[in-house]
């Protein structure tokens, strides 16, 4: 009879050691952990996410097979032999779906665009900083920067591989289709018109900066490259495949208050022997000629 008691008393333990370790041992604290609907939730968490986007961008121009739209012009060409040999097909209008060099752009762009959505539709989340003033001017600054990529992003998705599917939103849906031209260059051109309002014209002299916007203006993307990427998209726009003559005059005005606001942008044109001089404005700084820049190295000269 003890030994029944004693049986059930060590079962009826168990069963409340069991339920209590339901509710609080395992009442787990997911410190270092990101989950979607909380994040960003400071200013720190909403740059650390542009920094990223700066650094998708690098790794997509890092890559030579970002010049796979430049190869079907004159500029520049390959040979058949070497490891460059797959842009001979760019260059003779003559170019395959299983061609390597097109690994690149695609991937690297539509991560560029996943991460300016994750910026673009989470930025509300945004409520804690150093002061309000400030947590106001790097949430617009930063959701500028997002809009300013993802349009850069589509602007070089359309023109290496013409329709593609239009993605605006974090969750993904394999399913959606190719995007009309005129649509894919309407989202471009309402990227950049939100972009050129948000941005800065300069870093310098902005309000609210913080230690790291400061530290890394130089390679930011400004109102002024907004304007100069909107400018090209309509000159683009005028040409193949919506051939909208009307978009000539677009992208002239638009280069036009670029050209009569020099002193404002600080863009000019230098002298051949101080172009690439990188103690002249490639270390840590922006060349007066770069409209957007991106930097790899701080430690040497390329």
């Amino acid at each position: 009879m003890k030994k029944i008691i004693k049986n059930n008393l060590s079962i009826l333990l168990a069963v409340v050691l069991l339920f209590s370790s339901c509710s609080n041992f395992l009442d787990e604290k997911y410190h270092g952990k990101v989950f979607p609907g909380t994040y960003p939730s400071s200013t720190d968490n909403l740059e650390s996410m542009v920094t990223a986007l700066y650094g998708m961008s690098n790794t997509l121009y890092f890559k030579t097979g970002s010049l796979v739209a430049c190869m079907a012009g004159d500029d520049v060409t390959t040979l058949s032999g070497g490891n460059k040999a797959a842009f001979l097909e760019f260059d003779l209008f003559n170019a395959q779906d299983n061609n390597g060099q097109l690994y690149s752009p695609w991937n690297f762009s539509y991560g560029i665009i996943k991460q300016s959505n994750d910026i673009i539709n989470t930025i509300d989340n945004v409520t804690t900083g150093v002061s309000v003033e400030q947590v106001k001017a790097i949430k617009d600054r930063s959701l500028g920067q997002a809009y300013f990529m993802r349009a850069l992003a589509y602007f070089n998705l359309v023109r290496t591989f013409g329709k593609v599917p239009i993605v605006t939103k974090v969750e993904l849906d394999y399913t959606t289709p190719k995007a009309e031209f005129k649509d894919i260059y309407a989202l471009i051109i309402n990227d950049l018109s939100q972009a050129e309002i948000l941005l800065p014209v300069k870093y310098s002299g902005s309000p609210n900066l913080s230690s790291l916007e400061s530290s890394t203006a130089y390679a930011r993307a400004t109102s002024g490259a907004a304007k100069a990427l909107m400018a090209s998209a309509y000159l683009t726009m005028a040409g193949y495949p919506l051939k909208d003559v009307s978009n000539y005059a677009k992208a002239a005005a638009k280069a036009k208050e670029i050209i009569d606001n020099e002193s404002a942008y600080g863009y000019t044109l230098l002298p051949m022997n101080q172009l690439w001089k990188w103690q002249n404005g490639w270390k840590n700084t922006a060349n007066a000629e770069g409209v957007f820049t991106c930097f790899f190295h701080t430690w040497s000269d390329w």
